[in-house]
């Protein structure tokens, strides 16, 4: 949104960025432990009538990369802290003096990496086959942030060999998707549900009616300023 048009033009523009963070964040850190723990795979099996124990992998430990300190960011944050995890934090929007959680650049953290979360905004491409190639092999990558932000192709190509042990994603470059990752065993795939809980959609419509009232007010009290 151009939101620069908006203010010249007069516009008043407003979003809902609360209503989501918890019930993303919330579904993140799930999505998390059911890929180290490949859970829904021996879900699968067992749904098949086979009894396949696998052994997965504890978050306690882990180095785990948010790219995107934003309320999402933060909320993913301030969730994993239990599990005593080693936290890195990609913003460069963000100065280390100001936080207190270690800041590195991209390039820095992703050789660093057991865990790669994806909470950032805009649609840059942050992760394509060059930064995917950096990453400590075995790594999981998740993406709840925009599909532009991850290069399908490229994660496809990282999971099959190896250096990608396995990915969640919850948005796509194009959706509704059905592209190759659909049929990959080592990807788990949500339909860009991660703001639909019922508390999440109550609270963001809580909050734009909140702003159609106090964007209305605005525009009033502007309408009755002399030109």
């Amino acid at each position: 949104m151009d939101t620069a048009a908006c203010r010249d033009r007069g516009i008043v523009f407003k979003y809902t960025p609360y209503g989501p963070t918890q019930a993303v964040a919330e579904l993140t850190l799930a999505m998390m432990i059911v890929l180290l723990r490949d859970a829904w795979a021996m879900h699968a099996k067992l749904r098949e009538g086979q009894w396949d124990k696998r052994v997965g992998y504890q978050l306690r430990g882990k180095t785990v990369v948010i790219v995107g300190f934003g309320k999402i960011g933060r909320r993913t944050a301030s969730l994993l802290a239990p599990f005593e995890v080693d936290l890195i934090v990609v913003d460069p929007g963000l100065r280390q003096e100001d936080e207190q959680v270690r800041l590195l650049p991209l390039d820095q953290a992703l050789p660093l990496a057991d865990i790669v979360v994806l909470h950032a905004s805009g649609e840059d491409m942050l992760l394509g086959a060059r930064e995917l190639a950096r990453l400590r092999p075995g790594a999981f990558v998740l993406n709840a942030a925009r599909g532009g932000n991850l290069d399908e192709a490229a994660l496809a190509a990282a999971l099959d060999s190896g250096q990608v042990a396995g990915a969640w994603l919850d948005s796509f470059a194009c959706e509704p998707y059905c592209g190759p990752l659909c049929g990959h065993p080592k990807v788990l795939m949500t339909p860009h549900a991660g703001s639909y809980t019922k508390e999440g959609r109550l609270a963001m419509e809580m909050e734009a009616a909140r702003n159609i009232v106090e964007g209305l007010a605005e525009y009033a009290a502007r309408a009755e300023v002399p030109a």
